[in-house]
């Protein structure tokens, strides 16, 4: 039990960064709770379990933890953070309306072929990306809270590879810029349909589900070289979607315990 030990106490060190008053009123219930979720963990499957019941209780804790300063001091809150990236996903999913509807409506870039001259529009879709990706964030941080912790890390590896992705290509040789693009936007693209598709069985989530799979399934089809352009501008609208849920579904800020799974 010296793993159990290790991590109370490391948790116990961690309350630190609650407000003063917050840890007073919550710390010695917290830390009872971390410390029965470790032994269970570590009963089903030693330190493996341990990191398990870190990986869960960790991101929750963080939150939870700005969330009490930001409330405390009156300066920066969840909300407003939430507000700034989802207000950020919906002009990303704008953008994708427009290009995906641009790119539809342009001839053929090669005469009686497929290719569509797209070079000028691919900027507007890199922001878009990462725009988008910026409201996936915030989906992870709000209504993520309340999902299995495999959609969580889906949803949070889903936003750092657009991000990613879409930081890196501008600065990509020409030779390269196409492949890192197609590989980044359809493994950001896997993700977002695999949460999707696991929330769909989910009855508090499945609407959320039914966004992600829509918004998924869309970007995995859309293509630049055909009509499939006009995936993209669904792609927008199912992102914009997303949006206006979390917009809907996002509560004031309260003085609530984190979660500890």
């Amino acid at each position: 039990m010296k793993w159990v030990a290790t991590s109370t106490r490391l948790y116990a060190a961690l309350l630190w960064l609650y407000p003063t008053r917050f840890r007073e009123t919550y710390g010695v219930e917290l830390l009872q709770v971390f410390r029965d979720c470790a032994r269970d963990g570590y009963h089903r499957g030693g330190a493996w379990g341990l990191v398990q019941v870190w990986v869960g209780v960790l991101p929750d804790f963080l939150v939870s933890a700005a969330e009490q300063h930001a409330e405390e001091d009156s300066t920066v809150s969840l909300k407003i953070l939430i507000g700034m990236l989802s207000g950020a996903g919906l002009i990303g999913g704008a953008l994708w309306i427009l290009v995906g509807a641009v790119s539809f409506l342009r001839p053929p870039g090669v005469p009686g072929g497929l290719y569509r001259d797209v070079e000028d529009l691919l900027p507007l879709f890199i922001s878009g990306v990462k725009l988008v990706s910026m409201g996936l964030v915030a989906v992870f941080l709000l209504p993520g809270r309340q999902w299995s912790l495999p959609y969580r890390l889906l949803m949070l590896v889903a936003a750092g590879g657009g991000l990613v992705t879409a930081s890196v290509w501008e600065f990509l040789p020409d030779s390269a810029d196409w492949m890192v693009l197609v590989v980044g936007v359809m493994f950001q693209t896997t993700c977002i349909a695999l949460a999707g598709l696991g929330l769909l069985g989910q009855a508090r989530s499945r609407v959320w589900g039914a966004l992600l799979l829509t918004l998924g399934a869309a970007l995995f089809v859309f293509n630049f070289e055909d009509w499939r352009a006009i995936f993209l501008a669904l792609s927008g609208a199912a992102a914009m979607g997303l949006m206006v849920l979390l917009f809907r579904s996002a509560p004031g800020p309260n003085p609530g315990t984190p979660a500890l799974s």
